[in-house]
């Protein structure tokens, strides 16, 4: 074999790998446990459609949010707002359009303030909406940028409530049920995306630890949520969803995760569903008592009087009451979220480089200085 048909077949072989490693690169990119439809996913707070009228940079939550009913009855209230935490809709970082950022202040305390977030799904093209069928409540996190100087973990607090429903399928818009994820020691458990698969991870006996730095959906089972007693009588054995009213992220926040940042966006569920599938009706919905922020601070005391207390009882192990060794046993299971595909991308992208840095070596330091009749003679019919 000639001079020239071994550099044919070089070339012929850098010229494949090119592509197969080009093809590689997209792949890695785009693998996803979870792409949302119309068919697999009902979102109930997105910041977008639910509510519909938050702008970029908007702060939700504060004293001059008007967004909702009235300044005490917001689309979202949150305890200890513009002191231990700030909240601001931003378009610049969320899974699409608005999401919602939560930044920790330098003004959050040593020993930690527990701040519940409620999002009253009443507002909006979502509005109370029917998720009948689901099988996971899902959200998608950001939480690249949450820092806390040791853990980079986030412990979350979550209480979905929906209006009872009766025997006969009707709505009961007096009374409401609020479930929360059950302890991992009870097979309660969450999974992320890692490499187009779910990663399962174990729930702590309080709450849920959110992975460190992972951009991507958390999806939790509806068949591990458990019925909150302090919301009253448990009508419905399980959760039905026919008439979403709150979503509760509770948070403690602490002086050492002051300047952490972590975006919230889409929250909903994931099932099969149809695209005509409706809503509950008018006449069901307009008359959502005070019961239907049961989860909510403030109007937990007046409607379920054991309620409040209920919570504070589970809060007081936020955060900064967590066993080191509970942390470390999660650790190895969430930080491997850090690569989420970008390591095989860039090492691609690295060989792309070398195989096209490779080629132009060989034209500038072969072809035209020894071998200029390189290419004529390699497209060079034989006869």
């Amino acid at each position: 074999m000639n001079g020239v048909e071994k550099m044919k077949k070089l070339l012929s072989f850098l010229l494949t790998g090119v592509l197969m490693i080009t093809a590689l690169s997209g792949f890695g990119v785009s693998a996803k446990a979870f792409t949302p439809s119309a068919t697999t996913f009902k979102p109930v707070f997105d910041f977008d459609s639910t509510p519909d009228v938050y702008t970029n940079g908007y702060n939700p939550g504060t004293r001059t949010d008007t967004v909702g009913d009235s300044k005490s009855a917001k689309c979202i209230t949150a305890d200890g707002i513009g002191l231990t935490y700030n909240l601001t809709i931003d378009n610049s970082d969320s899974f699409s359009g608005n999401a919602l950022r939560l930044d920790v202040t330098d003004l959050a305390p040593e020993g930690g303030s527990y701040c519940p977030v409620s999002f009253n799904v009443k507002y909006g093209a979502n509005k109370l909406v029917d998720v009948s069928g689901a099988t996971d409540f899902v959200f998608w996190i950001d939480s690249t940028k949450y820092t806390d100087g040791s853990t980079n973990q986030k412990g979350i607090f979550l209480y979905l409530q929906e209006t009872n429903v009766a025997a006969d399928g009707s709505l009961l818009t007096e009374e409401a049920t609020a479930w929360k994820p059950k302890a991992g020691s009870a097979g309660g458990y969450y999974e992320y995306e890692q490499d187009g698969a779910w990663v399962k991870v174990e729930n702590r006996d309080t709450d849920f630890i959110l992975p460190a730095n992972y951009r991507g959906w958390i999806k939790m089972p509806l068949s591990t949520f458990t019925y909150c007693d302090w919301t009253g009588e448990n009508r419905n054995a399980k959760f039905v969803g026919k008439q979403i009213q709150v979503v509760q992220f509770g948070m403690g926040n602490y002086s050492y995760q002051a300047g952490a940042t972590i975006v919230f966006d889409e929250m909903g569920f994931m099932g099969s569903f149809s695209k005509t599938t409706a809503s509950a009706t008018t006449t069901s919905t307009n008359n959502t008592s005070s019961k239907s922020t049961a989860v909510t601070t403030s109007a937990a005391s007046a409607t379920t009087p054991s309620s409040s207390e209920e919570i504070s009882s589970e809060n007081a192990e936020s955060d900064a009451n967590i066993d080191l060794a509970t942390i470390s046993s999660n650790t190895d299971e969430t930080d491997n979220t850090k690569s989420d595909g970008n390591v095989i991308l860039w090492t691609l992208i690295a060989v792309v480089i070398v195989l096209v840095a490779g080629g132009l070596f060989f034209y500038f330091f072969y072809v035209k200085t020894k071998n200029p009749d390189f290419f004529k003679n390699l497209f060079k019919k034989k006869g």
